[in-house]
């Protein structure tokens, strides 16, 4: 039977497919280890090129480095790490101190992660931009 009647109640209570095999390659350890994943490779792929490459806001890193900050961000706490839930169940964080900002689905999907820019957003400071109506919905 293997993973059988696992898939199928999870399928049954609505869980998306990438889950699912995100979840089983995690149980056999094979595939990618990061709790928190991009919802497929062109997204991650966008999002790195955007951020490090063509913004420059982590340095000279590799997409598994820009992963790797990005779980450590979002698994992070502190007294400098802002955190909100919007009205659809994405999580919202911010660091007032080093500028990185993710928000990610309730399922657990990176939606992005970045450093917050004021002269990209246009907000005034990024304090402004995480209390306006961008990060308020």
């Amino acid at each position: 039977m293997g993973y059988l009647p696992e898939i199928a109640n999870k399928i049954k209570n609505g869980e998306r497919v990438e889950r699912i095999v995100d979840s089983i390659r995690g149980s056999k350890g094979v595939g990618n280890r990061n709790k928190f994943n991009f919802s497929n490779e062109k997204k991650f792929d966008k999002h790195f090129d955007k951020h490090v490459i063509k913004q420059g806001e982590f340095g000279n890193i590799t997409k598994d480095d820009y992963l790797k900050l990005a779980n450590e961000f979002i698994d992070s706490s502190g007294k400098n790490v802002l955190s909100r839930t919007a009205s659809n169940g994405d999580i919202l964080k911010f660091n007032n101190k080093t500028n990185e900002f993710s928000i990610v689905t309730k399922e657990g999907v990176i939606r992005t992660y970045h450093k917050l820019n004021p002269q990209i957003h246009g907000k005034g400071t990024n304090l402004d931009y995480w209390n306006g109506p961008d990060c308020n919905y």
